[in-house]
């Protein structure tokens, strides 16, 4: 295999796992935001 393209496959590799790890973060962190928006806004959602 071309080393360019090996090179591009562990850029992209390395961008999809931040990515990922992105998007656990920020499902993680919805959980107190959603209890905060709660509060504030006075919505009884939970």
């Amino acid at each position: 295999m071309n080393e360019s393209v090996t090179q591009k496959n562990a850029k992209l590799v390395r961008i999809l796992v931040f990515v990922v790890l992105g998007m656990f973060g920020f499902g993680y962190a919805l959980v107190p935001l959603y209890d905060v928006l709660c509060e504030v806004t006075g919505l009884n959602g939970k």
